[in-house]
């Protein structure tokens, strides 16, 4: 289905917002009505990341939409749901940004590696409620070790779609519903960030 579509035309964007992005979400709510059990999702999450590297490996960024940015995206520590991290590295590389992703990893990780390079945006996804204090804690640690003072925090996940005002109670700059609304956000806040500094 994704080789024909792709075949016939229909831009990479649109497959990954329209076809990869609500079956991940799909499989989650299959996971919260107990509809499948974590490994049924978890093989059909590696499938889809399996699938999304397919369709992206090789792809350049397009020199129509390049912006000069760098991001850093995570999942918060803890969490197991990756695939909208990869997706949107994914986007945003294709827009022309420079990015890291570190899908799974630590505090520590993400603290050290703000403190040695110059991101303009670092961002991270929450799927549980239950961790937003931790959340918050990460956010406070990556300002204080940013290189760059005025870093924009994004947040997204499920967690945020479900209540957007979240994101000032973990101490983000700004959050959004699906990829392009992350890339539009991004480069509004960071382009507003230069213009008063």
């Amino acid at each position: 289905m994704v080789a024909r579509a792709l075949e016939s035309g229909v831009a990479i964007e649109t497959v990954l917002l329209d076809l990869l992005a609500p079956t991940a979400q799909r499989l989650g709510q299959m996971w919260v009505d107990d509809e499948l059990t974590f490994t049924d999702v978890t093989v059909g999450l590696c499938t889809l990341q399996n699938l999304l590297r397919s369709v992206t490996s090789g792809e350049a960024a397009d020199p129509r939409a390049l912006f000069d940015g760098r991001i850093l995206l995570s999942a918060t520590p803890g969490e197991q749901h990756t695939f909208g991290v990869l997706m949107l590295e994914t986007m945003f590389r294709r827009a022309g940004w420079d990015t890291v992703g570190l899908p799974l990893t630590d505090t520590d990780e993400i603290c050290a590696m703000v403190g040695r390079r110059d991101f303009s945006v670092v961002g991270f996804s929450l799927s549980r409620e239950s961790a937003l204090e931790d959340l918050a804690g990460l956010i406070a640690q990556v300002r204080r070790a940013s290189r760059n003072s005025s870093v924009v925090v994004m947040v997204g996940g499920r967690v945020f779609n479900d209540e957007p005002s979240l994101v000032r109670r973990v101490g983000a700059d700004i959050t959004a519903q699906d990829g392009k609304g992350a890339l539009v956000a991004s480069h509004s806040a960071v382009c507003s960030r230069m213009q008063t500094h």
